[in-house]
């Protein structure tokens, strides 16, 4: 397509140098990228595949990365299946990437050639596995000994095994400290609470984080607590880590935001105890919602988006709150925006939130036509006073994009690219091969 492509057209798309799962996407300042994808291992007692791939902005291999522009690493998480799920900027040129399945995740960090750096981790990889410490948690709780819940920093490889988490888009979150923060549930029929983990800059666990490097999160009174997403912010206050997700029963669950300081205590200063619960819009009962991306702005205001269902209709949804954890009277008057403009469809904003520096929000998430068996991808953008921006896709202020015209087109990633222009990335359910769309801003 033409350069000269009106806001909220497809400018240009192309597909990852592999083909095999979608993950994330980390926009580099040549325009090019890196993109993560993984491979299933072969049997139950071989290794999972992480691939890590350098572009340019056309989607070209950088042959001076890894083998012909792909960087390929084992993981042996004890799963034959695993997800990629974030990829992150390291010191002097490095990247770190993950990978995850249920609460094992595996991190590795590569050279700028795709190299691993063996000062990362154990000889430039490292596997978590959290379901052993959920149980000897619940056992403390039990026992009001929280003691029991042992020293994981050890590098000698301690012989019940490794440590575990994961998040939503760019699922792996930078820390100030040049660590990172993950977050993940434990699911129904599992511990109803979900868990923030703090891993150091070499890939450890950081023990001083939380209860021995673990923050356990579950609103006091509601069956499950399920955290989807984090962002770590810098501020005059100092470091705070933000988290989203919902709370309740499945049927009918409140969306949830949730604020700590560095070291992993909640921020009394923001809702109940560090939690602020966001409840349905007035008169929407009985119905759900859940958070599943959040963003956090300069000024301490924070954008969440997801999903909302009334009854058969499902929406998506975007609220704004203060500093404090409350509603902004300033966006959408206090309520949280639902967004369903096509009627009986599907709607999602659930695959990531960001500001631009003009202060609009874009969010990107879905569209499913269910009777149609269709699935697009949805972008809407926002005024700040929380209006559809109606000089994007004119004028409407959102749009659907078909990567490579399927009529099954599902995102897994959005980014801004550093000349402001909307990245997406995702896979196409009637093709094996993930895709990346450039779209105008």
């Amino acid at each position: 397509m033409s350069k000269e492509a009106k806001s909220g057209e497809l400018e240009y798309e192309f597909r990852f140098p592999f083909s095999t799962y979608a993950g994330s996407m980390l926009p580099l300042a040549n325009g090019g990228m890196y993109l993560t994808g993984s491979f299933d291992a072969n049997g139950p007692n071989e290794p999972v595949t992480l691939l890590v791939a350098r572009v340019d902005a056309k989607g070209n291999p950088d042959v001076g990365f890894g083998a012909d522009g792909v960087a390929t690493i084992q993981l042996n998480t004890g799963f034959q299946v695993g997800v990629p799920w974030g990829v992150m900027r390291g010191p002097a040129g490095t990247v770190t990437a993950a990978l995850v399945i249920n609460r094992t995740i595996g991190l590795a960090r590569l050279k700028p050639g795709g190299s691993l750096d063996l000062t990362f981790g154990r000889w430039g990889t490292i596997v978590h596995d959290f379901e052993r410490r959920a149980s000897r948690y619940s056992a403390a709780r039990s026992s009001n000994d929280r003691r029991v819940i042992e020293d994981t920093r050890n590098r000698d490889f301690p012989s019940e095994g490794p440590l575990a988490v994961g998040a939503m888009d760019n699922g792996i979150v930078p820390a100030p400290d040049g660590g990172s923060y993950f977050v993940r549930d434990f699911g129904f029929g599992g511990p109803p609470w979900s868990i923030l983990v703090h891993f150091d800059p070499d890939g450890f666990l950081d023990t001083s984080f939380g209860d021995s490097g673990v923050v356990y999160i579950q609103l006091p009174g509601r069956e499950q607590t399920v955290i989807f997403a984090a962002k770590s912010v810098e501020g005059g206050e100092g470091n705070k880590i933000v988290v989203v997700g919902w709370a309740g029963d499945f049927g009918s669950p409140v969306g949830v935001v949730a604020r700590f300081h560095s070291d992993g205590t909640p921020d009394d200063t923001f809702g109940e105890q560090g939690i602020a619960v966001v409840e349905p819009p007035s008169g929407r009962f009985p119905s759900s919602m859940l958070f599943t991306a959040v963003h956090v702005m300069p000024d301490g205001r924070i954008f969440a988006s997801g999903r909302f269902r009334e009854n058969d209709r499902q929406a998506g949804l975007l609220a704004g709150l203060d500093a404090t954890g409350k509603l902004l009277p300033s966006f959408n008057g206090g309520e949280v925006v639902i967004f369903d403009p096509l009627g009986a469809d599907e709607h999602r904003l659930d695959v990531n939130v960001l500001s631009q520096p003009d202060g609009k929000i874009v969010v990107v998430g879905s569209a499913n036509g269910l009777s149609e068996n269709k699935v697009a991808v949805l972008v809407a953008r926002y005024m700040p006073d929380g209006s559809l921006d109606r000089s994007f896709a004119v004028p409407k202020g959102w749009t659907t994009v078909q990567a490579f015209g399927s009529a099954l087109s599902v995102p897994s990633s959005f980014q801004f690219a550093l000349d402001g222009k909307i990245l997406i990335a995702g896979y196409n359910a009637d093709s094996p091969t993930p895709w990346v769309m450039r779209l105008s801003n």
